[in-house]
Parts: structure tokens; sequence; C-alpha cells
């Protein structure tokens, strides 16, 4: 992984040819990916991972990462998925990695964070313009994913959606926590790590070193989490809107904070019948990020990947 801690107006154009100097890279292609430089004006900071020029590009993957991680937590999948011909890109979001450590923009913004995905795929787009996009995003990044194809669909092929749902255990209790705190000080940071690491994670050597990355937040304030619930409440009405996008909709099935449930009944409100759901057996709340990527849900990934292109060359 290279990760530029530009602004992906940067990144896009120059910062693909300083970052990106090892073997392993496609010159050519990062010369055709700076292409898109002119019409980006987002300012979105991340990593990419690129196929080798030995290796034919299939299509582009747009990673939306979860809350309280950063771009960083996609490596794996990264590499992983440049193997197999994608070119990767994984954002962060407002208010976490490179916007949190420079205090560009520290606080959480899930409205600014749909948008910064929509002008991305405009810009990726614009680069290979003849190959499918795809957006993966988990839990946040899920619900922002969805939220974006639901009101921008125009050049996405499709939506991986891991745990986009709203609904938790535990949730009243979260829920009145939060609230006393809003009322107390609503902009007071304060640890989410036992509510969001302990029962994300049960590997105790992943917990530490989910804590030990800087890039990582696990403070936020009450405003935030407001903003953050409300957010997510909003991606059940946002899967009406996905009519004619495929989706493929993710949920582990020892998933300690997301509810199963929510998550089947979010995947019954996409109206569009090209829709997948995919319960993975010993999976936690987190599918595809570092630590819990696995060879098993790689491979159904690019099972689903290779069975919509075929779609898309059929038409």
């Amino acid at each position: 992984m290279k990760r530029c801690k530009k602004p992906l107006l940067f990144i896009v154009s120059l910062a693909i040819a300083l970052c990106f100097k090892t073997p392993a890279l496609a010159s050519d292609q990062a010369a055709q990916w700076s292409e898109s430089v002119a019409l980006l004006d987002s300012d979105s900071p991340g990593a990419f991972w690129l196929p080798s020029n030995e290796v034919p590009l299939k299509g582009t993957l747009l990673c939306l990462h979860g809350f309280g991680l950063n771009a960083s937590s996609y490596e794996a999948l990264g590499k992983a998925m440049a193997a197999r011909g994608y070119a990767v890109f994984a954002p962060d979001i407002r208010g976490f990695g490179y916007w949190r450590a420079t205090g560009i923009h520290p606080k959480l913004d899930l409205k600014l964070a749909v948008d910064d995905v929509c002008k991305i795929v405009t810009a990726l787009k614009a680069v290979h313009p003849e190959l499918p996009l795809y957006i993966l995003g988990e839990s946040m990044g899920g619900a922002i994913g969805l939220t974006a194809v639901s009101v921008r669909p125009q050049g996405i092929a499709g939506l991986i959606a891991v745990v986009p749902a709203a609904q938790r255990f535990r949730q009243k209790k979260a829920s009145a926590s939060v609230a006393l705190r809003y009322l107390k000080d609503a902009d007071k940071e304060f640890s989410v790590e036992q509510k969001l690491v302990a029962r994300a994670v049960s590997d105790e050597q992943l917990r530490r070193m989910w804590l030990a990355d800087a890039r990582n937040r696990l403070h936020v304030s009450p405003r935030e989490l407001l903003q953050f619930q409300r957010f997510m409440n909003a991606a059940m009405e946002h899967a009406k809107q996905i009519r004619n996008t495929p989706v493929l909709i993710v949920q582990g099935c020892r998933d300690n904070l997301v509810r199963p449930d929510a998550t089947i009944r979010l995947y019954n409100n996409v109206p569009n019948q090209d829709k997948h759901l995919l319960m993975v057996g010993q999976a936690e709340h987190l599918i595809f990020q570092k630590g819990q990527f696995t060879n098993q849900t790689f491979e159904m990934l690019m099972g689903w990947l290779k069975h919509d292109e075929n779609k898309i060359r059929e038409k």
C-alpha cells in the first residue's frame, strides 16, 4: 500500500507518480489514472492499490471504511484485488484518518462524505470509462455507499454493502447514554472503545492492533454520534431508491453490533431484483477489512463480481 497524505486532487494526478515508485505498480496505468485530475474538485485523501502492468485491468473498486477506522484497513483486500486486476481506492472518510490527524476536517460530516464519494466516482470513471466501477463499504462505509448509489447511481456498476443497517444490539441503552452525554456537553469527546472495538472484534490481538493504530479514531462527541445514528437510520429508506444498480448485502452471523434481522429488512427494502444477500457463518461485524479479511470471503466476493461482469458483457 502507498498512502498519500494529500488531497485527492493531488493524489489522482501527481501522487501516483510520486508515491507509487515500486516495480509492482504499473507506470502506464498510473499515467492513465492521472487523467482524472481535471474533472475532480473534491479533497479526499486515501490509499491506492494498482495492478501491475502484467495484469489486465478488469474494473475499479472504491472501498469505504467503517466508523473509527481509516483507509489503511483495506490494505489486505486492496492488494488481493489488485492481483486480480482491480484498481482499488480507499478514501479516508471525513472526521477520520488524514482528516482528523491534520485537523483539516476533524469532525464527522456524513453529508460531505456522500458528496465526496459521488465526486470520486466521477473522477475514477474518467480514467477508464469502459471498466465497471464498484463501491464496497462496511458498516458506516456501507451506509455511505448505499446512500451515494441511491442519490447518484450513474457510473456505479454495483454495490457491496456490509452491515449497512442501523439497528444494533443494546441500542436503547447506548442511545440513552449518548443522550445524557449530549445534555451535559454535546461536543465533549469520549471513548467508544468498549462500545465499538470490544463488541466488533473478539480476537484480542486484533483489538490491540486497532487501538495501536494512531490513524484510527475512537474518541467522538455525542453530537457526532447522533449524526451518525440519524444517517444510519436513513439507510433503510435510501435502500428503497436502488432500482437498477446490482447490490450484494453482506452480514456476519457472529456480528455482536448489528442485528442480522435489520440487515435482512434492509435487503428486502431494495426494489431491484438484481440483489443478493450473503450471510457469512463465522464472520463478525467487519468482513473485508484488515484482520478479518479471509480467502473464503474474498472468493465469495470475486464470485459475485464475476457474475455481475458476465451480465454486463451480455448487455
